[in-house]
């Protein structure tokens, strides 16, 4: 960061320290012995197999990266989140109300590992991850899986599963590159792809589910159909996804 960023970031934290009270009421889980023995044996046999892999030396300095509530991962976004405000003149204030728009859909969905809702202002209020990023704007970490059964037309009506089979127009498979900060980035270029396959384009799709590791990623270009890139700079595409709306009751 920058000596202006630290300046910013010192100004920010004081700003809202007296809308982050600390909540005395919540107790932390009692654990038993056997608990922690359990989660201190796992970590050791994790050392050792990270070790056997790249080395101690490297797995001690990688703990350092994770430890407290710092992430690597975030510090990422949280550089690219700088960037774009500097370019484009977006505000830390535009990224807590996406974050506080997309924990009030969370909050209707009973399978989401967050069920309530976030002000704006206490988004801005909670601890900072990495500036700009606050913790509320952050994706939390978490297990989860999800399978698909995969069957040719054929079978489909063999089954009977038309009415409710989704036909894959097309699946595409890439890795990212080095490129400029601004340059095209992965979901961009595969999404041509992907659109070219089976002759579609942005304008025929109707719903998009969308990666958010933070709420920075949401304004990201790529996550927009190209239609409505062209016609909007950055800046605007960040606020109108700060304005964007539940699609039909469905929330994700």
């Amino acid at each position: 960061m920058t000596d202006q960023d630290k300046k910013d970031m010192q100004a920010h934290v004081a700003k809202y320290a007296a809308l982050a009270p600390k909540d005395k009421s919540k107790k932390k889980k009692q654990t038993t012995l056997k608990d922690r023995f359990n989660e201190y044996w796992d970590m050791f046999k994790v050392f050792l197999r990270f070790s056997d892999a790249v080395g101690s030396d490297t797995v001690k300095e990688m703990r350092k990266l994770f430890s407290g509530d710092h992430s690597p991962f975030m510090d990422v976004y949280g550089f690219a989140a700088r960037q774009h405000m500097k370019k484009y003149g977006s505000t830390i204030e535009q990224l807590a109300i996406i974050a506080s728009k997309n924990h009030f859909h969370s909050s209707l969905n009973p399978n989401a590992q967050y069920n309530f809702t976030v002000t704006p202002e206490k988004v801005l209020a909670d601890r900072i991850v990495t500036w700009p990023l606050t913790r509320a704007m952050c994706a939390p970490i978490g297990d989860g899986a999800a399978s698909a059964i995969l069957c040719d037309g054929e079978t489909v009506k063999k089954l009977g599963l038309t009415s409710q089979a989704v036909k894959v127009r097309a699946s595409i498979l890439g890795s990212g590159r080095e490129r400029a900060f601004d340059d095209i980035d992965i979901g961009e270029r595969l999404s041509k792809i992907a659109y070219a396959k089976p002759g579609l384009g942005p304008q025929d799709v109707h719903f998009a589910e969308v990666h958010d590791a933070s709420a920075r990623s949401l304004g990201r270009k790529s996550a927009w159909p190209k239609t409505v890139v062209e016609r909007w700079d950055r800046k605007r595409l960040l606020c109108a996804f700060i304005s964007w709306k539940p699609l039909q009751g469905r929330h994700f």
